[in-house]
């Protein structure tokens, strides 16, 4: 600016000497009052562009000021209570007293009293009560200690959102300023947005490092002793909102990367105590990586006891009678949620002044609400069947969670983020690879899939299943499906309190979704139709093992034949080169020859034995268009099967002990039981189809069921199919 206003005054200083040459001298009083003019206006326009320029040199010297002072500006944010805690103490008092967390607790304190040698994870399923406990924990940390509260579960949908959580709780005040003012400037359009989102890395990495030091700086400085140490806690780690931003590749190594840092601050430097909170995509991020092995503390949120359950009832519903606290109890079991939803329902419904003294009204109104929630709960579990995929191409029924629409798509930003974003420009070629590998792995479940889980949990004795179980039998060894349906409240996890996750199970989200899957498979008509379909889905699965089979023959006997040629070739040479061949050689040469033979015969053993096994497969999945079904076979496999289940009975009655044996003790015997005495009894398989169609030929009551009697008419027949000409044509319309 100085340089500009010597320019303007040499500038006017020239102008004069023109002027005094070319035009006629002005008088001495006259210049004066020019030059005394023209220096004013100079003035005010010094001092109105100083005014201008205030806020920008204030800003700048404010962010170089905390820029400098950052490490020390963020050890003061330590020991001080944050408008979030001092939020989350005076909710907490306000609130109800928790019950049912006394153990965990205690046991929290317990790790808070000693050396932080451990990551202590806090894991539960969704409205577990993770939040409340994170906050008991908060309220029995004393403020001097210094603690540091942060709530990722509403605002971690992208990775600057992420950052600015971690900036704000611990007072980074130059990356606050830096966000702000990129904030500030919409106009620059989607390249300042990428570029925030490219330095949001480089932003935690940043966060990470003066977090460290300032820690560092308060123990060298207060010299605390371990059960003095600052404690941090971090809610929602893993949740998302359904973005589905923590499952991408960026979302995945972000996740990584604070695990190590709270690991690094931990077991490594004991600068502070680390409590991460989170659902299931926490937990599967510390089970696969290495470096948490030995070094993470996991304390489950189990459910409640049932002394426990009933003072929850009764606080929410403090007027509840004894049946209907049972009534509630028997349905939802100990599962927090749904016991104060439930509570909080009834006494609201209660308030509005009808049947509230009314036993009747009052049963009628607790009955309703909880029908309610079972059909809810029906609705949620047919969501998750409409959103099974093909199992031919794996495409699924509907969006998955977290997909965006292609209206949504910004042409010149998702490009852009995609060159500019951490996670593709930290990594080398090998690890895309790897990354492209894991994506090609990504796919929902089937409906055959969700059935034999929600089948396995229903019969389960203790209605769990151990997670590599079920990943391993059911899915495939895809892990992807399982996550998915815990996303959808499907399937839960219970971890109790270890030092690792390897022994975690799968069970249902809730208690009453694990009675509506015992209902389901207890169903007769869904488990003929999903045992139909898993005959279909095995028969698909052994046409394709036939022909991968069959390609490798067609390759083998590729090789053979120009193993054939080569030899030909040699023995034509030697022909043509007249080379005189011993009794060695030509021995040899028989004997290659005799094994080629060999083997070509085995290939051929081999294909016609395939082709053989590919028409039975393919005939016992042929269905409208073309069933093939032998019923005097079939006849004939039900006799053996009743006549050995009689075999084994020495009673009396063992007649009908053979018929509750085959019947499973339902009384009565279905197309399942059927196919379930052949397979049990000759190891083949039979079409559902086919068997309704035999059960349809002798059911007198069209219930779908044979029942003793009717089960007797058919072993005593001779007829397989001894019906009149218009059932006869029923069941032939029906194959």
């Amino acid at each position: 600016f100085k340089g500009r206003f010597f320019e303007e005054k040499k500038f006017i200083a020239g102008r004069r000497r023109y002027q005094h040459r070319h035009r006629q001298p002005q008088t001495h009083g006259n210049n004066r009052n020019l030059r005394t003019s023209k220096t004013g206006f100079e003035i005010i326009r010094f001092v109105t562009f100083s005014i201008a320029t205030l806020p920008v040199t204030s800003w700048i010297a404010l962010y170089a000021f905390n820029y400098s002072n950052r490490i020390s500006i963020c050890s003061d944010a330590l020991s001080q209570e944050d408008n979030e805690i001092t939020s989350v103490r005076s909710k907490l008092k306000k609130s109800a007293p928790s019950i049912g967390i006394e153990n965990q607790l205690s046991e929290v304190r317990k790790l808070f009293s000693g050396s932080p040698k451990q990551i202590i994870v806090i894991a539960g399923v969704n409205e577990a009560g993770k939040s409340r406990f994170i906050a008991e924990c908060v309220a029995s940390v004393p403020v001097e200690r210094g603690v540091t509260y942060i709530n990722l579960s509403t605002m971690s949908d992208s990775l600057s959102t992420l950052t600015h959580a971690f900036v704000m709780a611990f007072n980074l005040q130059w990356l606050h300023m830096r966000h702000s003012l990129i904030d500030m400037l919409p106009f620059a359009g989607s390249e300042i947005l990428v570029m925030k989102e490219r330095f949001s890395g480089r932003d935690l990495t940043g966060c990470f490092y003066v977090i460290t030091e300032a820690l560092q700086q308060v123990q060298s400085v207060e010299r605390k002793k371990d059960s003095e140490l600052p404690v941090i806690f971090v809610d929602g780690l893993g949740d998302d909102n359904g973005s589905g931003w923590i499952r991408s590749p960026e979302g995945r190594s972000t996740l990584k990367r604070i695990i190590k840092w709270c690991i690094h601050i931990t077991k490594e430097r004991n600068l502070a105590h680390v409590v991460l909170s989170g659902n299931e995509e926490l937990v599967w991020n510390v089970h696969q990586s290495r470096t948490t092995r030995g070094h993470v503390r996991a304390i489950g949120l189990a459910n409640k006891s049932v002394e426990e359950g009933r003072q929850i009832v009764l606080q929410e519903l403090p007027d509840a009678r004894k049946e209907e606290i049972d009534m509630i109890m028997d349905n939802f079991g100990c599962f927090l949620y749904d016991l104060l939803t439930i509570s909080r329902e009834i006494q609201v419904r209660l308030a509005r002044g009808t049947g509230k003294d009314d036993i009747c009204s009052r049963k009628q109104i607790v009955s309703t609400v909880i029908e309610e929630r079972y059909h809810s709960l029906v609705e949620r579990i047919t969501a998750a069947f409409s959103k099974s995929c093909d199992p031919d191409n794996n495409t699924p029924g509907t969006d998955r969670i977290g997909d965006g629409d292609g209206d949504d798509m910004d042409p010149y930003l998702d490009p852009l983020k995609a060159v500019y974003s951490e996670a593709q420009a930290s990594q080398d070629q090998s690890d895309d690879q790897e990354e492209n590998e894991s994506l090609k792995e990504i796919r929902t479940w089937t409906k055959l899939q969700l059935w034999k889980t929600i089948e396995r949990l229903a019969t389960s004795e203790k209605g769990t299943i151990t997670f590599a179980d079920l990943r391993d039998k059911v899915f495939d060894g895809n892990v992807t499906p399982i996550l998915d349906l815990m996303n959808e409240d499907i399937l839960g996890f219970d971890v109790g309190s270890c030092d690792n996750f390897y022994s975690w199970e799968v069970q249902p989200a809730t208690y009453a979704l694990g009675r509506v899957f015992k209902h389901l498979v207890d169903t007769s008509y869904l488990r003929d139709e999903f045992l139909e379909m898993q005959q279909e889905e095995e028969g698909r699965i052994k046409l394709e093992e036939i022909e991968y089979e069959r390609k490798h023959l067609q390759r083998e006997r590729r090789r053979l034949d120009m193993r054939k040629v080569s030899l030909l070739k040699t023995v034509q040479l030697g022909k043509e080169l007249k080379v005189n061949t011993d009794k060695v050689v030509d021995q040899n040469l028989k004997e290659v020859f005799f094994a080629m033979a060999e083997e070509d015969v085995a290939i051929e053993k081999r294909a016609d034995k395939l082709r053989q096994e590919l028409e039975r497969v393919k005939q016992s999945t042929m269905h409208e268009d073309g069933h093939v079904t032998n019923f005097s076979s079939i006849h004939q496999k039900i006799k053996l099967a009743a006549l050995q289940a009689y075999s084994k009975r020495n009673s009396k009655d063992r007649l009908d002990e053979a018929f509750n044996r085959l019947s499973n003790n339902q009384n009565e015997i279905r197309a399942a039981d059927i196919v379930r005495m052949i397979k049990e009894t000759s190891g083949e398989d039979v079409d559902m189809e086919t068997a309704n169609a035999l059960i349809e030929a002798y059911d007198d009551d069209d219930n779908r069921q044979l029942s003793r009697a009717e089960f007797v008419h058919l072993l005593l027949s001779d007829d397989p199919l001894p019906i009149d000409d218009k059932k006869r044509r029923r069941t032939s319309s029906k194959l």
